[in-house]
């Protein structure tokens, strides 16, 4: 990645026409940066790949109970807002970065990208298994109806036998099972998303808007 910033940029946002890179402190904040850059990667990987295995060995997942669902919601949304937190104090460290295009195609097409990755990819597996709580639910809710409207329509049972009307059973069911429909099946609290996709595309529409209205005004 350098090497291609390097070869679109020979001065390193002229950096190395300054001298700066030949600073011992501007290499001490380079390597201390480089350093916290790859050790975050590497715990932040870690920490997202046991999210997803603990969501894989959850022995029984029950919609009614959103707190152990939505438990690692939070930490999957920091990580990634700290990735984007790196990405644009990396723009406005350097301002000219966007017209390198290497750099940004990096922020672009990858970074910005892989922020959503970061949030979604290990919340993705207790969605599946939402998904397929929820279509058991369903299902069992939609063998219940049909024994309570074969119930409705039969006249064999006198409804006084039966002890319950079958009418107020029958709409009961129903709303039990507009009520299923509607429970979310994303681990995480509504306007979570919001939140990050906020947060990693508000920034990125005021750095174009800059770059639009900067390109105007010199033109």
């Amino acid at each position: 990645m350098l090497w291609l910033i390097v070869a679109a940029d020979p001065s390193f946002y002229g950096m190395l026409n300054a001298g700066l890179c030949r600073s011992p402190a501007v290499l001490l904040v380079g390597w201390v940066n480089s350093v916290a850059i790859a050790l975050g990667t590497y715990l932040s990987g870690r920490y997202l790949g046991q999210i997803r295995r603990l969501h894989a060995q959850a022995p029984a997942i029950n919609l009614f109970e959103r707190g152990p669902l939505f438990a690692f919601s939070t930490l999957a949304s920091h990580l990634a807002l700290i990735f984007a937190a790196f990405s644009y104090s990396f723009v406005l460290a350097f301002p000219n970065s966007l017209e390198n295009l290497p750099t940004a195609i990096y922020l672009l097409g990858i970074s910005l990208p892989l922020i959503l990755v970061i949030f979604i990819y290990p919340l993705y597996g207790m969605h599946a298994r939402m998904v397929e709580e929820e279509q058991r639910l369903l299902e069992d809710s939609a063998r219940r109806i049909q024994a309570a409207l074969a119930a409705f329509q039969s006249e064999a049972v006198p409804r006084a036998a039966a002890g319950v009307d079958p009418h107020r059973r029958l709409t009961s069911l129903i709303e039990q099972e507009n009520y299923l429909r509607k429970i979310p099946t994303w681990p995480w609290e509504p306007g979570t998303l919001t939140a990050v996709l906020t947060a990693v595309f508000l920034p990125l529409m005021l750095v174009v808007a800059q770059q639009v209205v900067s390109r105007y005004f010199a033109g």
